[in-house]
């Protein structure tokens, strides 16, 4: 595939590379923030209702949302700032609860 192509003006399926960049972006975080739940919820199906995982386990549906907007969303510079602010909160919550928590 000619990668020049989705760059020029000769694209006529107004097919934009960032929107396309945007999208493998948005499900790839949402596959890890799937996998993170599901790793989470085992945990505290194991190990009971600690508050370390359900932290962990809201910080990974922060990763879901933040892949969803980046999916569904197309308005510029406002959709990637909205989703690196929720990675920054779920990132955050996860440390919270293995710092102050464990």
């Amino acid at each position: 595939m000619n990668f020049n192509y989705l760059f020029s003006d000769a694209n006529k399926n107004n097919v934009s590379c960032f929107l396309l960049i945007q999208d493998i972006v948005g499900i790839l975080i949402v596959l890890l923030g799937l996998k993170l739940s599901i790793l989470y919820f085992l945990c505290i199906i194991r190990q009971g209702k600690k508050s370390k995982n359900i932290i962990c386990l809201m910080g990974s549906v922060m990763l879901i949302l933040s892949g969803i907007n980046l999916v569904f969303f197309y308005e510029g510079l406002r959709t990637w700032a909205i989703s690196i602010v929720l990675v920054i909160i779920g990132f955050l919550l996860g440390k919270l609860a293995y710092k102050k928590l464990y």
